[in-house]
Order: structure tokens, then sequence, then C-alpha cells
């Protein structure tokens, strides 16, 4: 049997995270305008803007060959923060450089970078204290939901029992304003009939009964201990505990034939003679006579059990 449900809700991040500055990138194209001559740009040169205050540091190194040569490299901000974010067509100058015939300049601003900042981030108490709302009445309800199912029979869960899972739309530690949880409860049990293992119970104890006795009617006791777990195909396992006392079977109207017509100590001495009968007693009413009845279905047998044998497994 299976039971569940589900529902969504809203969350809202708690957790603070550092976020480190982040160095602003881009690219510089370099130029050549030299007859028969070339320049090597090794990598880590620096750039500048016309003023000097943003420098980038070149991330490769390329060669250009003249008459007019030109090259593209991806450069990245020496410091980090905005402000090495810089329009394009600022960056226009090669650090230390004394070549008239050597330039450069950014087609396209530089971007990224960012100064160091404290973030609003998704933390694992953000999703578990909604579960656990959501929880404390879903998991009775989801429980009710598989007695019902079981129809008055005995209720076994499956595994860990009815539990709570919470799954969001995006992960612990990411930066967002707002996220979504869905809580889910579900379980699975196994209903049994008590009826019915008390009936195999019983009938393993009587295989334990040696052959021409029976189970008596009384001291019969028939445990088990309850079962704490079942597997998801839909067995459980009882621990039981079983013992009883068993009495020779008396076949009575062949007893009470043998009977008809002896003398009351005739009739003691052929009952004494029977398997498993400690003792025997021959009674008259309303008045003696020296023989018994002559008809069979006059003659009552009365067997007491003696508590002196036991079955157990």
């Amino acid at each position: 049997m299976h039971a569940n449900q589900s529902q969504t809700f809203p969350g809202t991040p708690t957790g603070q995270k550092q976020i480190d500055a982040a160095k602003a990138t881009g690219n510089v194209t370099f130029s050549l305008s030299c007859f028969l001559c070339s320049e090597t740009v090794p990598k880590g040169w620096i750039v500048e803007t016309s003023d000097a205050s943003k420098k980038y540091s070149t991330q490769k190194s390329v060669t250009l060959v003249g008459p007019v040569g030109s090259a593209t490299v991806a450069v990245v901000a020496t410091t980090a923060g905005t402000a090495g974010n810089t329009d394009a067509g600022t960056i226009r100058k090669i650090e230390g450089n004394t070549q008239d015939n050597l330039g450069v300049t950014n087609a396209d601003p530089t971007s990224g970078g960012a100064d160091a900042r404290t973030a609003t981030v998704i933390q694992q108490s953000d999703i578990d204290s909604v579960r656990d709302v959501y929880a404390k009445d879903a998991v009775p309800q989801v429980t009710d939901q598989l007695n019902s199912k079981a129809q008055g029979q005995k209720l076994v869960l499956v595994g860990n029992g009815v539990q709570t899972t919470a799954t969001s739309d995006h992960k612990v530690g990411e930066e967002v304003t707002g996220f979504t949880i869905t809580i889910k409860v579900a379980g699975d049990g196994v209903a049994f009939d008590e009826k019915v293992v008390q009936k195999m119970l019983k009938g393993f104890l009587e295989r334990k009964v040696p052959q021409g006795s029976q189970l008596t009617s009384n001291g019969t006791i028939l445990k088990y201990d309850p079962p704490t777990d079942a597997n998801a195909d839909g067995h459980i396992t009882l621990n039981g505990h079983l013992s009883g006392f068993y009495a020779p079977i008396f076949l009575q109207p062949a007893i009470r034939a043998h009977l008809k017509g002896m003398s009351p100590s005739k009739g003691r001495a052929f009952l004494q003679t029977l398997p498993n009968v400690v003792d025997a007693r021959v009674t008259q009413s309303p008045f003696g006579l020296p023989w018994l009845p002559l008809f069979s279905s006059r003659i009552t047998l009365k067997i007491q059990e003696v508590s002196s044998s036991s079955a157990s497994p």
C-alpha cells in the first residue's frame, strides 16, 4: 500500500555569503605600422587607459608583422573591482612603450569587474524549516491514509515509515531573491490479518504434537513480537513464541462399546490399560448394579486433562 501528499511553497533565502571582488576582462587589439619589421607582444604586458587610471594585463603572447599588422589579445584588469570596467576605445596606451609605430585600442568595453560584497543566498535551514512545518500535520495524515487502506488489518510500515522530502528549484548556496520548495510526504505499508497469523501459529504448533495426541483446550500460548519493519515487496517477518499442552486422542464410541455389560471393576481395569491414562473411576447413578449398561449410549465418559505433557517449537 502507498499513500502520499505534496504541496509547493515559496521560500525566502536568509543565508549570508561573502563574494570576493572580481576583475574586469575584455580584449584589446594591437596594431603595427612598420615596413619590413615585426614586433612580439609578450604575455603579461600592461596596457592602460589614456589617463593611466585603469591597467590591464595581456593573457598571451602575439607577434605582429609589418608593414601593417594587427592582433587581438584577451586582457584582465590588474585590480579587482568595478573600477576595471571601461568603455570601448578608452584603452590607448602601452605601459613603457616608446615606439610610435605600435598602438593599442579596445573595440568593446571591458566588463565583469565587481566589488566585494555580501550576498543573500539559500541556506539549508531555509528549506528545512518549511519542510518541518508542513510535515507536522502531513505525516499523521498520510499515516491515517495507510491505516484506512489496511481496512482494519494490522499495519506495518515499510522501511523508515512515512518520510518527508523537500525539493528546491535552486541549490543551497545560490544567490536568489526567492525560490520554490516542493514538500512531499509519502509512505508504504503492509497489512496482515492477525486472525490468519494466529491460525498459522496454531497449525505450526499442532505439527509438533506426537501422533495420536492433540492440543488441549487450555494452556495454549500463541504470541509473536510486534513486527517493526516490512519489505517493499510486501513481506514481513514475525518472531513467534508458541507453547501448549497435548493429550491423547480417545475414541470414545469404541471405548463405550467395549465397556457395555462389563462389571464395574473390570471396566475400571480396562480403562486403566488405555495409553496415557493415569487413573480411572467408574461410578453408577442413581444406584449401583453388578454390571454396566448393556447399551453404549447409556455410558458417559468424562476425560480430565492432566498438565504433564507440553509442546513447543
